[in-house]
């Protein structure tokens, strides 16, 4: 397979742009080929508290997305009340995450959180938001690169900054693409 690529572009004495197209592999190794690994997992209204023992200490979520089939190559949702998706693609990929989460409980609260892989929290990866009054939602971003074996996973971790009480995820967000 080949793709159509502009190899330069000038302009004429008359201001109309001259280009040379050629046509070859995208890539290295040329195109990929069929559909590149790919998911996106969210949820939407929980109420259910992500429990806090340690300030300034990252938790699994405790909570369960949804993973979004229509969309979905490769990968499965974590439901072991963790908030994330498992690789099970054939071979090791590098992958574009971004994750949001809005989180509420508390007055002037400061939340943290981090992706993590296998468990293990990404310290780069860090955001930080804060609630302003009780009831408040602090939003939070991240986006990362990573790479994932064969049954790998990615999920949510979160923490308390400010104080050991409990914090509720509202809503939460997870999408992951293949780099080619």
């Amino acid at each position: 397979m080949s793709a159509i690529s502009i190899v330069e572009v000038e302009s004429n004495s008359e201001g109309i742009a001259i280009v040379e197209v050629r046509q070859g592999p995208v890539g290295p190794q040329g195109p990929p080929t069929g559909d590149l690994p790919r998911g996106q997992i969210s949820i939407i209204d929980n109420v259910t508290a992500t429990s806090i023992a340690t300030i300034n200490t990252y938790v699994e979520a405790g909570i369960v997305g949804t993973l979004d089939p229509d969309t979905d190559i490769d990968f499965t949702a974590l439901n072991t009340g963790k908030f994330g998706v498992r690789y099970t693609g054939a071979t090791t990929k590098t992958f574009w995450v971004s994750a949001t989460a809005e989180i509420t409980d508390g007055n002037n609260k400061i939340f943290g959180m981090r992706l993590a892989k296998n468990g293990t929290s990404i310290l780069a990866s860090e955001s930080h938001g804060h609630t302003g009054s009780s009831g408040a939602e602090a939003t939070m971003m991240t986006t990362w690169m990573i790479s994932l074996a064969t049954n790998q996973e990615l999920s949510l971790v979160f923490a308390n900054l400010s104080g050991t009480e409990s914090l509720t995820i509202k809503r939460a967000r997870l999408v992951i693409n293949c780099i080619p």
